[in-house]
């Protein structure tokens, strides 16, 4: 594994001042699977997803690799080891992931590429274990998770299937649906008790080159109980490709594949708030103890950089407990 540091970069959040960075390369796999286009732009699967754990530790995830680390890291001293690695599996068989969360109580999910299904890990004691299949069927791919609270989780479908699907993770029954009808469902996060931002677009990576099109970002108050939902802000971005997005103190941070860059917006407005750039088809983030991590699906690496300008080293609110 190779880290590269530069201490001199200067971050693109207004007010950040000059941060460190830290790239991380991660270990090659070779893969079957053919490189994919965005827009008329081709590239390979490879790093895929990441979660801060705490400070000095995070888990990523490997498309083509089919395979999830362990990465302890020193982001001032610009040292990092991978001390752990697992195959993501479902079914019992190794498999493609796309995105990842957890709950910042140890527990973690990916979503299934191939499979439209998700799985879910256990980090405790300083290591990453396979717990159990998510066999939700949303009826196309999911792309997007996150927990909803310690019973729920919420995928996002492209398709007929579009939206934002809740479903209980005993039960595996869907319990809410947001529509998203001709818009490709890539990532939601919650801002609130009872909001909800999401990121659609209205193409998807393609095996040969098609024109670029757009992506968009809503905010959505919604109620489970009553099943009901209602669109309270939309922001169009003309030529992009959006992918993950968190919210952390105060501001939406999302993956734009397609012009190598972070967006930033205003989590109650959307109004943008500065990009960060120096990526190459950047797909995961998170955002958490004042530290932004991006996978880069262009060169098989992890950025990191401080965000001291927000939030400080603030952790992330854990997902609500619902009680039995």
């Amino acid at each position: 594994m190779t880290v590269g540091v530069s201490k001199g970069a200067t971050s693109d959040v207004p007010g950040a001042g000059v941060l460190p960075n830290m790239v991380i390369a991660l270990e090659g796999f070779s893969s079957k699977n053919p490189p994919v286009f965005i827009g008329e732009r081709a590239r390979r699967s490879t790093a895929t997803s990441v979660v801060l754990l705490d400070p000095t530790t995070l888990a990523c995830c490997q498309f083509d690799g089919c395979r999830m680390s362990l990465v302890k890291f020193d982001l001032g001293a610009g040292t990092s080891s991978v001390v752990g690695s697992i195959d993501t599996i479902f079914g019992g068989k190794r498999c493609e992931t796309d995105l990842m969360t957890w709950d910042g109580r140890g527990n973690l999910m990916t979503t299934n590429f191939y499979q439209q299904t998700c799985s879910l890990y256990r980090y405790e004691e300083g290591q990453i274990r396979f717990v159990r299949d998510l066999a939700y069927q949303a009826g196309d791919r999911v792309h997007g998770i996150k927990f909803a609270d310690s019973k729920t989780a919420a995928v996002t479908s492209r398709g007929k299937a579009a939206g934002v699907h809740f479903f209980d993770l005993e039960s595996l029954r869907r319990v809410f649906l947001v529509p998203s009808r001709g818009e490709s469902g890539q990532d939601l996060c919650f801002t609130e008790e009872g909001r909800l931002a999401l990121i659609t677009t209205l193409g998807h990576p393609s095996l040969f080159a098609v024109p670029i099109y757009s992506s968009r970002i809503y905010l959505i108050e919604y109620d489970v109980a009553s099943g009901r939902f209602a669109v309270t802000a939309r922001r169009e971005f003309k030529t992009s490709h959006f992918d993950n997005m968190v919210c952390y103190a105060g501001r939406l941070y999302v993956t734009d594949q397609y012009n190598e860059r972070v967006v930033t917006l205003d989590a109650r407005s959307l109004e943008p708030t500065g990009d960060l750039w120096g990526y190459t088809f950047p797909h995961g983030l998170d955002a958490n103890f004042g530290i932004i991590a991006v996978t880069n699906y262009g060169n098989n690496t992890l950025s990191l950089k401080k965000l001291a300008a927000n939030g400080g080293d603030v952790a992330r609110k854990a997902v609500p407990l619902v009680a039995d």
